[in-house]
C-alpha cells in the first residue's frame, strides 16, 4: 500500500524541515539541475521481515542553508564537514520521524551517512521531490525489500 508511506513521508518531512530547519518545502514534480551536486544522506529502516533504504538527495545550496538554519550560523560560516554531519541528522531525524508513522514490526533505524554526489539522480520505487521557494531542493527516494527472516 503506497500511499500510506508516500503521506507519512511527507508529513515526516514537512515536520522536522519547518520545526528543525525553519524552512517551508513543497512536493511537486521538478527536474533536478543537470550536473548540480548534492548531498546524497541515507538511513535504513529495518526488522526481520523487512528493509526500507531510505535515500536524501539534497542540492547543495539548500543542504548550506538548512545547516546555518539548523546550526544558528551564518550561511558563509558553514564548512562541509558541517553540512555532512547535519545531513546525517537530517537522515536520522526524518527517517526517525517516518518510522513513527509507520505500521511495522518493531522496525529500527540505522546508522545514517552523507557523502557528496554529482550525477543522475536515479531510480526507485518510491520518490518524492520537494522545492524550497520555486527551486528544486531535493529528493527522498525509498525502497523496500526482505529483511532476514
Amino acid at each position: 500500500m503506497e500511499t500510506e508511506p508516500r503521506l507519512a513521508m511527507v508529513k515526516a518531512i514537512s515536520d522536522v524541515l519547518e520545526t528543525m530547519f525553519f524552512v517551508s518545502v513543497d512536493f511537486a514534480e521538478w527536474q533536478p539541475l543537470p550536473h548540480a551536486s548534492y548531498y546524497d544522506s541515507k538511513i535504513l529502516i529495518y526488522n526481520e521481515k523487512q528493509t526500507i533504504d531510505v535515500r536524501f538527495r539534497i542540492e547543495a545550496a539548500f543542504a548550506k542553508m538548512a545547516t546555518a538554519n539548523f546550526l544558528g550560523l551564518d550561511e558563509k560560516l558553514v564548512q562541509a564537514d558541517d553540512i555532512a554531519d547535519v545531513m546525517r541528522e537530517l537522515a536520522n531525524i526524518v527517517g526517525g520521524d517516518f518510522l513513527g508513522r509507520l505500521k511495522g514490526d518493531q522496525l529500527q533505524l540505522g546508522i545514517p551517512s552523507c557523502e557528496p554526489f554529482e550525477g543522475d539522480m536515479g531510480e526507485a520505487s518510491s520518490k518524492l521531490q520537494f522545492s524550497f521557494m520555486g527551486d528544486f531542493a531535493g529528493v527522498v527516494m525509498w525502497t523496500t525489500g526482505a529483511g532476514n527472516e
